[in-house]
């Protein structure tokens, strides 16, 4: 994420309903393969550079900001009798 962050490159995300635990699938002609038993909200966005928070005894930790840059498309599931 760190090197993502400090890219400053946008990417697709999506994030996916918890009614099944199917996972998603990419193969680099197709793309990507969202399985139709989830319902999956998709957009583009990057995610801002972040600093370090130290604190004493503790582990480096660091907080991410998503900055979406399009809209939200919601895929809606399919469920088959």
């Amino acid at each position: 994420l760190i090197a993502l962050a400090d890219s400053g490159e946008k990417v697709d995300w999506y994030v996916g309903s918890s009614h099944s635990k199917t996972a998603p699938t990419y193969e680099t002609v197709a793309g990507i393969d969202l399985p139709k038993d989830r319902i999956w909200w998709s957009f583009e966005g990057y995610i801002n550079p972040a600093a370090p928070t130290i604190e004493q005894d503790t582990l480096v930790g660091y907080t991410f900001t998503l900055v979406r840059t399009s809209a939200v498309v919601i895929t809606p599931r399919s469920v088959t009798p």
